[in-house]
This record gives C-alpha cells, sequence and structure tokens, in this order.
C-alpha cells in the first residue's frame, strides 16, 4: 500500500494515519473515504457559506459540527479546528460577523488547499 499518511502543501497537513487505522489499513476503504470527501467536501463548504451569508447562525452551528469529522478523519486539523471555532462561536448570544466570515474564508481557502494536495498526491481515487 502507498503511503497515505502525510501529505503537505505549504501550511496545510493531511495525515491519512487515523484513516488508515480506522481501516484497518484496507487501500480500497481508504480511497472510497477521499473519494466521498472530494465528492461532498465542495459542497459542504458551499453550503456553509450560503447559511453564513443568510446569517442563519443555528444552521451555521449545525453545519460546522457536522462537516468537522470529515476533516479531522482524514487529519486536515487546521479546517477542523477553524469549523469547530465557527461552531463555538455560533453558540454564543450575540454573533461577531466580521469574525465569523473571517474564520469561513480561511476553511475556504484551506479547503481548496486540502483538495489539491490530495487530489494531487494520491493518484487514481
Amino acid at each position: 500500500m502507498e503511503d497515505y499518511n502525510e501529505i503537505s502543501e505549504e501550511n496545510t497537513i493531511i495525515n491519512l494515519q487515523a484513516l488508515n487505522e480506522f481501516s484497518g489499513n484496507c487501500e480500497a476503504t481508504v480511497k472510497g473515504i477521499i473519494r466521498v470527501f472530494l465528492e461532498q467536501a465542495p459542497k459542504q463548504i458551499a453550503t456553509l457559506s450560503l447559511v453564513v451569508a443568510q446569517k442563519d447562525w443555528n444552521n451555521v452551528k449545525a453545519l460546522s459540527h457536522k462537516i468537522k469529522s470529515s476533516y479531522a478523519i482524514i487529519g486536515a486539523d487546521s479546517v477542523k479546528n477553524l469549523l469547530e471555532k465557527m461552531e463555538t462561536d455560533c453558540m454564543q448570544s450575540n454573533v461577531d460577523e466580521t469574525k465569523l466570515n473571517g474564520l469561513l474564508e480561511r476553511v475556504i481557502v484551506l479547503n481548496e488547499k486540502v483538495i489539491e494536495s490530495i487530489s494531487a498526491n494520491i493518484i487514481s481515487v
């Protein structure tokens, strides 16, 4: 099996060690999960962007919580941590929209890097 444990791109690090352990080092399972991630992540981030624009803080909180696990399983802790921060910030009674928009922009940029990194380094997913 190829070494999918660590792929780095600038400040974004993908560490698939947990995914490999979860799958019992099954290459087909790893590739399947990555394939689903590559299909779903852009849609999830687009939906998150929409609910942020609508200032629907309850859905921002719910979506951030839901999608952070996708980033956790592929070891994209930078994105997972930002999503966790968005979730936590939406629990406040007075949401700081500027801060939340800044977090979202960072999520969008890092998500692109994660996808580029996976696409460039894991061939024939």
